[in-house]
C-alpha cells in the first residue's frame, strides 16, 4: 500500500497497515513564478476542483462566501465547466493568483496545492494530508474549516500584501528543496520496483 502524505501513512500505520510513504512531487520547471505577486488591487484567490467533489472541497460552502465577505476575487479552475483551464494553461493560471485556497475535508497530497506553491503562490489550507507537511515557517496558513477562519485568513492577507510576496518566495524555495520531482521520484521508483 502507498500513502502520499505522512498524515495518511501514520493513520494507516496506527491501524496495523504497512504503508510506503511516497509523497507527490511537482515539476518546478513548469510551475514557477515569472513575475512578483501583486501588492494592490483586490486579492485574487484561486481554487482548482471538479464540481462533483465540491462537497469535499468546500468551494460553495466556505471559499465563495468568505471571498464575498472580504471583497476578494475568486478565480476558479473548474473541470467540466465554462471555467475549465486546460492542463497546459495551468502554470499561467497559478501565476495570476495572490493566494491559493484549499478548504478540503480530506486530501492525500493535493497536486493543485503543490503546483500553486511551486508557482510562488502562498497557500491557505485546512489541516489535511500533505498540506500539513508543506505549509511551514511562514509559507502559508493552516486554518480550521469554517467561513470565519477563512475570512480571518483572507483579511490577514489583504492587510499584509507586501508580506505575501515574501511568503510566495519562501513556499517556492521550500517546494524546490523538498517537493520537486527531482527530490520525490526516488521514493516512487523504490515503491514501484520494490
Amino acid at each position: 500500500m502507498n500513502a502520499v502524505s505522512l498524515r495518511l501513512r501514520n493513520l494507516f500505520s496506527r491501524n496495523g497497515v504497512s504503508v510506503h510513504y511516497t509523497p507527490n512531487g511537482v515539476d518546478t520547471e513548469v510551475f514557477k513564478p515569472t513575475t512578483p505577486l501583486t501588492t494592490d488591487g483586490p486579492l485574487r484567490v484561486g481554487v482548482a476542483y471538479t464540481p462533483k467533489h465540491d462537497w469535499r472541497k468546500g468551494v460553495e460552502e466556505f471559499i465563495r462566501p468568505a471571498c464575498e465577505r472580504v471583497g476578494a476575487v475568486l478565480v476558479e479552475a473548474k473541470a467540466r465547466s465554462e471555467q475549465h483551464v486546460r492542463p497546459e494553461d495551468m502554470p499561467a493560471w497559478y501565476r495570476g493568483l495572490d493566494v491559493y485556497c484549499c478548504m478540503s475535508s480530506s486530501e492525500g497530497f493535493s497536486i493543485a496545492v503543490l503546483e500553486a506553491a511551486a508557482s510562488g503562490v502562498p497557500v491557505i489550507s485546512t489541516r489535511v494530508g500533505g498540506s500539513t507537511e508543506l505549509i511551514v515557517d511562514g509559507t502559508g496558513l493552516l486554518i480550521d474549516r469554517s467561513v470565519e477562519a477563512l475570512v480571518e485568513a483572507l483579511n490577514w492577507f489583504n492587510g499584509n500584501r507586501p508580506r505575501i510576496a515574501r511568503m510566495g518566495e519562501r513556499i517556492r524555495q521550500h517546494v524546490v528543496a523538498h517537493w520537486s520531482w527531482e527530490k520525490r521520484a526516488p521514493a516512487w521508483h523504490r515503491f514501484l520496483t520494490g
